[in-house]
């Protein structure tokens, strides 16, 4: 789950700037899916 570390990805640091915790959650869940064992936040 590296794609929820706002040292990791400009994306998920914008949503978080910009207080976008349902978009940021979203990429969580797809980071879940895809088989991430761990969530990187």
């Amino acid at each position: 789950g590296e794609r929820t570390n706002i040292t990791g990805s400009a994306k998920f640091a914008r949503l978080i700037r910009d207080d976008n915790y349902t978009e940021a959650l979203e990429v969580a869940l797809q980071q879940v899916e895809a088989g991430a064992q761990v969530i990187d936040i």
